[in-house]
């Protein structure tokens, strides 16, 4: 009986130290960024936002935005955060 409740509390213990140890980002997602990862969650691992140039992006969102059935104010919504995204990384304007 003593073992259990050791091994209970071990377990417990374990869990508690791994969620702590999470990181929460407290940022606000722009609008975006949730419709980048709300639509191209379903199909794809995300890649990292400041990976491609505007104009592939550009090319890769008209390629996927009707089947994704994006109106076009959505469209540029993601387009700008991935621009801003590339822009914050490589510090370019």
């Amino acid at each position: 009986m003593m073992a259990k409740a050791v091994l209970a509390f071990f377990g417990l213990f374990l869990l508690y130290a791994g969620c702590s140890a999470l990181k929460v980002s407290t940022r606000e997602m722009t609008p975006g960024e949730k419709l980048f990862r709300a639509n191209c969650r379903a199909c794809h691992t995300l890649p990292r936002a400041g990976s491609r140039s505007r104009a592939e992006w550009q090319t890769l969102l008209d390629k996927h935005k009707e089947r994704m059935q994006l109106q076009e104010e959505q469209a540029t919504a993601i387009i700008d955060y991935l621009q801003k995204t590339e822009q914050d990384t490589t510090g370019t304007d």
